[in-house]
């Protein structure tokens, strides 16, 4: 059997959007959520041109499957910027997907599961900035 990786962005107070891509068993995801978990490890975006703040972490995968959750998020991005940034994905190097924008002064929450070692590398739209997040 093959294990699948998955992530999802869930943006705090926005409309519901639904942007999927997938890779055979890699998917992406960004839908909104009206609730933000306070205590999660958070990386912000800000600067110009914008930049991720710290660049790294490691976390806990949480099994979400199909409904990843405010409740199931692992980690937060939040935008300090005045305008709206765009962010891809890739799991384990493989090539960067469409991930979501996050609107400008917003939390958005970031759900991950896979095997441990999995590592998803987060990229700004216009920014040669980066953001890993590995999974113990």
């Amino acid at each position: 059997m093959t294990a699948i990786a998955t992530a999802g962005l869930f943006v705090s107070g926005g409309a519901v959007q639904a942007s999927t891509a997938s890779t055979a068993a890699l998917s992406f995801a960004i839908v909104a959520v009206p609730v933000t978990p306070a205590t999660l490890p958070n990386t912000t975006v800000s600067g110009t041109p914008a930049k991720f703040n710290p660049t790294s972490n490691t976390v806990r995968p949480i099994n979400y499957g199909s409904s990843c959750t405010a409740g199931v998020a692992v980690f937060t991005i939040t935008n300090a910027e005045s305008k709206a940034v765009t962010f891809k994905a890739s799991i384990n190097g493989g090539a960067f997907k469409l991930f979501g924008t996050l609107p400008k002064h917003a939390k958005g929450d970031v759900c991950e599961e896979g095997p441990a070692g999995t590592y998803f590398t987060y990229s700004i739209k216009g920014s040669t900035s980066k953001f890993k997040s590995t999974l113990s």
